[in-house]
């Protein structure tokens, strides 16, 4: 699920179907500048209301490794006492996103950006 919320954002950036962004693709490879790459991370900090740092981008991150990173700053950012091993990754997601505020209706709307079900 996060990862497709990444996919979805380079997708919208690059003007292309998620279909061509595999999840292991270096964003780099695709096209994504560095310009794309502040686009790319202010995009994804509003969504998921967390400060990436600034190198991110600058690793050549492919979206499935990107959503780790985000995942790992959202799972840094959380507070509670949850066990996260139990979870599957997109309940994890879930539990996260309502953690930091993002409500099921953004989320919804963040995965259907670039599909044209607006």
């Amino acid at each position: 699920m996060l990862t497709e919320l990444v996919r979805r954002e380079v997708g919208q950036i690059l003007r292309l179907a998620v279909e061509k962004i595999p999840p292991d693709q270096n964003l780099g490879q695709l096209g994504l500048d560095s310009l794309m790459g502040v686009e790319l991370a202010l995009a994804l900090e509003e969504r998921l209301g967390i400060k990436l740092p600034a190198f991110l981008l600058s690793e050549g991150p492919t979206p499935g490794k990107l959503a780790q990173r985000l995942l790992q700053t959202l799972r840094k950012k959380d507070t509670t006492e949850t066990a996260l091993a139990e979870q599957t990754p997109d309940a994890e997601f879930q539990r996260l996103a309502a953690a930091h505020g993002v409500v099921q209706q953004e989320m919804n709307a963040a995965l259907r950006i670039g599909t044209g079900n607006h």
